[in-house]
């Protein structure tokens, strides 16, 4: 988990990140997850434009860290101008896709086999649990018979999943048959694998991996979210440019859209305030509450009128037959209704309209501020710290480009004043 922010004006955007990362890997079929502090998540992507990207959840792809490649960008093709925003966002993909001394062919295969071994050990790994009732007896007709209804089951629900938003979901799954003996080579190494082994035909059980890797709900793919930010040669006012990648499979890169509700800054909108991936302090400072909170609220709500109808029921104020669910909806609605809108008018819309005329020191500060609230609720309410370490603050200003307001070093800046006018990043002189 990780805490960022982007906060937009007319002026300028502004965008603030903890040190705090969370790596979520498939390991035997496993999920395993492990937390790292230091991490940098906010890069300057263009020496020349005013344009910068800002990272969460994995900080590296195929193993590659992000932040070589951001810098490897800036330094190859950070000055070619594009007209939009998004238009750098797809520049940079092109980059990733195209360079193949980032990621060169073989590697590519290699890592494509691991990715189909990890799903099917985790197809596996279902298989395994099914079988707890039947103790793994080897030749027993009850294992045969649950292997493949639970093998049908899976079939079944991963066919009803959920594309991944991306154009190439169809060509991965019908390219990965051609890795289908690679695959079983690497997967008889694993103990795991000895439960379908002799009983099902891995042909079948291959295929159902191939789908599942390609879906919302059943993919191991690692991922890690986008967030360009700042303006391209014809943008007036800032932008955000939100994207999730899944990683590099067969020479694909795999990124999809993320639905927000977040809205440009425009000559009608005077500001936005975009929390990123851990938010709940943040959505109660925006909003007056969290969305667990109002969620909670929505439920209490509810139990409140069916507690008032059944107690009509028992005094006999009300016949015990009636229907009432329909006016139950109704009063439900307006009440979210009211609430939305009384938050709206007494936090959000007072908040926002003050951000839009905030100095662009003033939003940095602002976006420093959100994300060191949500670290402190996180380090004094949970064991793991998955939000925490030093913030990292920088604006992005169609006059002035990108600039550094906060950024962690692993070093003494007073001894190395000579990197930072080659790297272009905030320290002391010489």
């Amino acid at each position: 988990m990780t805490a960022e922010v982007a906060i937009l004006n007319r002026r300028a955007v502004a965008l603030a990140a903890d040190s705090a990362i969370t790596i979520s890997y498939w390991e035997g079929g496993e999920r395993k997850t492990r937390y790292f502090k230091g991490t940098n998540k906010i890069f300057n992507i263009s020496n020349k434009f005013p344009v910068g990207l800002m990272i969460y959840h994995a900080g590296s792809i195929e193993g590659m860290p992000w932040e070589i490649i951001a810098n490897a960008y800036r330094d190859r093709r950070g000055n070619d101008p594009q007209e939009r925003l998004a238009d750098y966002a797809k520049h940079f993909f092109d980059f990733i896709e195209s360079d193949n001394h980032l990621f060169p062919q073989d590697f590519k295969e290699s890592q494509f086999v691991s990715k189909m071994v990890g799903v099917v050990l985790r197809i596996c790994s279902v298989l395994d649990r099914d079988l707890q009732e039947a103790k793994r007896e080897v030749h027993s007709k009850k294992r045969l018979d649950l292997l493949r209804n639970g093998l049908e089951n899976l079939r079944r629900a991963i066919e009803q999943d959920t594309y991944l938003k991306c154009p190439e979901c169809e060509y991965i799954e019908k390219e990965a048959q051609l890795y289908r003996n690679r695959v079983l080579k690497e997967i008889e190494k694993y103990e795991l694998f000895d439960v379908i082994k002799d009983v099902l035909d891995f042909g079948e059980v291959y295929n159902v991996a191939a789908s599942a890797l390609m879906k919302e709900d059943w993919t191991t793919l690692q991922t890690t979210g986008l967030v360009f930010a700042g303006y391209g040669e014809n943008d007036y006012f800032p932008r955000i440019h939100h994207r999730m990648c899944y990683g590099i499979l067969l020479g694909r890169l795999i990124v999809t859209p993320v639905d927000d509700e977040a809205s440009d800054v425009s000559h009608d909108n005077v500001s936005e305030i975009i929390p990123i991936a851990k938010s709940d302090m943040m959505d109660t400072f925006i909003c007056g509450a969290s969305t667990d909170a109002l969620v909670e609220i929505d439920g209490f709500f509810e139990n409140c009128i069916e507690g008032l109808v059944d107690a009509m029921k028992k005094s006999g104020t009300i016949a015990g037959g009636v229907d009432y669910s329909s006016e139950k909806n109704a009063a439900c609605i307006d009440f979210r209704e009211k609430v939305s809108e009384y938050l709206a008018r007494e936090h959000t819309k007072p908040l926002r309209n003050v951000i839009g005329m905030l100095s662009v020191g003033e939003l940095a500060e602002i976006a420093e501020t959100l994300v060191s609230i949500e670290s402190l609720k996180e380090r004094v309410t949970r064991p793991t710290e998955s939000v925490s370490g030093p913030i990292d603050v920088a604006v992005i200003s169609k006059s002035d480009g990108f600039i550094w307001i906060k950024r962690k070093h692993y070093f003494d800046p007073g001894l190395n004043s000579r990197l930072f006018a080659h790297h272009g990043i905030p320290g002391t002189k010489a």
